[in-house]
C-alpha cells in the first residue's frame, strides 16, 4: 500500500508540473503569435484604402519624406526598425528578445505611414509629419554631435519644409530621447510640434517645466506586450473582484547600477519581506512573464527614477492595474495626456526623502502606514477605466481620429489614436490659425 500511494503521489506532481508547464507553454505561445502578427504586418506602406467611414471631420496628414539625410538619427531611418533584421522565428535568448522589439517612435511611424488617414500629397493634408526621428544629444553639450544637429535641424527647417509656417508640422523624437537642447526652446521651434516621452524638460530648481510644442506618447517596453497587447477598454469591475488579484501590498524591479536612490530602495524592499517583493529581473521572455504576473498581483509597484524623468516600467504597472508609487512631486508633468487625466486617481507620491542615504524610515513602511484599501480600490477602479489608452494596439481605430472628438476618450482608443488626439489637441491650443475650420469644431 505504501508503494501505491507513492505511485499515486508521483502521477499527481507529474500531473501538476505537467499542467504548470503546458500553462507557460501556452502563454509564451501567445507572445509569439502576437509578436509575428506584428512582424507580418505590412511595413511602411503608402496610405491605406479610402475607407467608408472616412471624412471632412478626420485628421489627415501627409508624411514628408525629403528631410536632407543629415538629420536622420543612426540606424532609425524611417522604413528601418530593428525588428526587420529578426528571423521568421522568435529567439527567446536575453540579446536578441532585447533588440527585437520596435520602439515607439518606429511603431507610431509605422502606422501613420499606413493609415487611410496619410494622403498622398501635402496640400491634402491637415498636418505635416516629419519623420526625422531626431535623436537628442546630452543637455547643452556643445561637443554631442547630435546636439548640433539639433540645432542645426530647427535653424533650418523653413529651407527644407517650406510650408512650416502653413500647416502644424510634427516631428517624432528619438524613443528614449527628451527635449534637452536649448534649440527646441528656441522661438523657431514653436512652429513645429514634438512628439517625446516627455513633454516637459527639468527639474529646474526642483520643478518641471513643461514645454507648450511638446506632446507626451506612452513609451513602450517588451512587458508591454506580455499579457496586454490585447487590452481594451473593459467593462467595470467589482471591489471585490480588483481585491482577490492582489496577493502582494508591494512589488518592484530593476537593475541597481550605481544609482543612490535604486540601493536604498533596493535595501528597503529585502528589509521588509513581508510587504514587498523584488524581482531580479532577468531580461528574457519567460522572465517578462513572471514580473507581469508580479505586478498584476501587486497592490502597488514601487518605482525609482528611470534612465529619464519618467520609467518605462510605470507603465507597465498600469497596464497591470497596480497602483504605481513614485517619489517625485512632479511626476505627472513627465507624463502623457495630463489635460485630460487626473494622476492623483493613477498614483501615489511618496517624499523623495526617503530614498535618501541617511533617510531613517523606510519607505515601504510609509507606503503602508498611509495605505487605506478603499482609496486604493478607488485607484485601481480609475486605472482599470483608463489603461486602454497606454496600451498600443496591433490594430488602433484610426476612425476615431476625428477633429470634434480629440478631446473624448472613447473605449476603443489605444495609445497611438489618444496621442494623436493630443497632438490635434495641442496644435488648436497653439496653432488655431493655420487650421481654423477644423479647429472651429467642437470636441466632445
Amino acid at each position: 500500500m505504501p508503494a501505491a500511494g507513492a505511485i499515486r503521489a508521483t502521477i499527481l506532481v507529474v500531473v501538476l508540473l505537467t499542467f504548470h508547464v503546458a500553462k507557460a507553454t501556452a502563454k509564451e505561445r501567445n507572445l509569439a503569435h502576437i509578436f509575428n502578427s506584428w512582424k507580418q504586418q505590412p511595413q511602411d506602406t503608402d496610405s491605406g484604402p479610402n475607407p467608408e467611414w472616412k471624412s471632412s471631420q478626420h485628421l489627415t496628414w501627409f508624411v514628408a519624406d525629403n528631410v536632407p539625410e543629415k538629420y536622420y538619427a543612426p540606424a532609425s531611418r524611417p522604413r528601418q526598425f530593428g525588428y526587420q533584421a529578426l528571423g521568421p522565428q522568435i529567439d527567446y535568448q536575453r540579446e536578441q528578445w532585447a533588440s527585437s522589439w520596435p520602439d515607439v517612435d518606429g511603431w507610431v511611424l509605422n502606422q501613420l505611414r499606413q493609415s487611410p488617414l496619410n494622403v498622398m500629397a501635402e496640400a491634402d493634408a491637415d498636418i505635416v509629419i516629419i519623420p526625422v526621428v531626431l535623436r537628442v544629444g546630452k543637455p547643452a553639450d556643445p561637443n554631442d554631435p547630435h546636439t548640433a544637429v539639433q540645432g542645426d535641424f530647427v535653424s533650418n527647417v523653413a529651407s527644407f519644409l517650406p510650408g512650416v509656417f502653413k500647416k502644424p508640422h510634427l516631428v517624432i523624437l528619438n524613443h528614449g530621447m527628451q527635449v534637452y537642447h536649448p534649440a527646441f526652446l528656441d522661438h523657431r521651434s514653436s512652429n513645429l510640434t514634438f512628439l517625446s516621452i516627455s513633454p516637459s524638460i527639468g527639474p529646474i530648481n526642483g520643478k518641471a517645466h513643461p514645454i507648450p510644442h511638446v506632446v507626451g506618447m506612452p513609451y513602450f517596453l517588451r512587458t508591454h506586450w506580455n499579457q496586454y497587447s490585447t487590452l481594451t477598454h473593459q467593462l467595470p469591475i467589482a471591489n471585490a473582484s480588483l481585491e482577490a488579484n492582489k496577493s502582494h501590498f508591494a512589488s518592484t524591479s530593476f537593475s541597481i547600477r550605481d544609482w543612490p536612490d535604486r540601493f536604498v530602495l533596493h535595501r528597503h524592499c529585502l528589509n521588509n519581506k513581508q510587504l514587498c517583493t523584488f524581482h531580479n529581473y532577468a531580461g528574457d521572455m519567460k522572465d517578462s512573464l513572471a514580473l507581469d504576473d508580479l505586478m498584476s498581483a501587486s497592490w502597488h509597484v514601487i518605482h525609482p527614477m528611470g534612465d529619464f524623468f519618467n520609467r518605462g516600467a510605470w507603465f507597465d504597472s498600469v497596464l497591470a492595474c497596480a497602483i504605481p508609487v513614485v517619489f517625485k512631486e512632479h511626476y505627472a508633468d513627465y507624463l502623457p495626456f495630463t489635460d485630460v487625466l487626473d494622476y492623483s486617481r493613477i498614483m501615489t507620491v511618496l517624499p523623495e526623502a526617503l530614498l535618501e542615504e541617511n533617510a531613517t524610515v523606510n519607505a515601504i513602511d510609509v507606503a503602508f502606514d498611509r495605505f487605506n484599501k478603499h482609496a486604493a480600490l478607488g485607484q485601481l477602479q480609475y486605472i482599470h477605466e483608463v489603461r486602454h489608452i497606454f496600451q498600443y494596439s496591433l490594430n488602433p481605430a484610426h476612425d476615431l481620429l476625428r477633429w470634434d472628438q480629440r478631446g473624448h476618450r472613447d473605449p476603443r482608443d489605444d495609445a497611438f489614436t489618444f496621442t494623436m488626439k493630443a497632438v490635434m489637441r495641442n496644435v488648436c491650443g497653439r496653432q488655431q490659425h493655420l487650421l481654423p475650420l477644423q479647429c472651429l469644431v467642437g470636441s466632445s
